[in-house]
């Protein structure tokens, strides 16, 4: 087994261990200086990993995530309209529009 690709994603979590450490000191204080270090720690980490040659299968599976995610919130989004009360007659309405049509 290669040690530095082990290695390389240990450091990898650690680094976004500390970056969701220093969330809340963010969000409180508007210190980002934690989340900076974590980030730092991260991207140190991707270096040892990098391989172009694999940029566009990472980039084919980026596009699942967001096409995945994009039906999730459309769903969530009809979802919520529907549970909501925006209903009429027991039928949603999609549309928008004049009341009349």
């Amino acid at each position: 087994m290669d040690r530095l690709p082990v290695t390389s994603v240990l450091v990898q979590m650690t680094g976004a261990l500390i970056l969701a450490a220093g969330v809340p000191s963010a969000f409180e204080t508007g210190d980002f200086a934690v989340i900076t270090v974590g980030y730092v720690v991260m991207r140190l980490a991707m270096v040892a990993q990098w391989h172009p040659e694999h940029i566009v299968e990472r980039y084919g599976l980026f596009t699942l995530i967001v096409l995945g995610e994009s039906v999730l919130a459309a769903t969530t989004a009809v979802q919520q309209a529907y549970t909501s009360g925006t209903t009429r007659s027991g039928r949603f309405v999609v549309r928008g529009g004049d009341e009349g049509h």
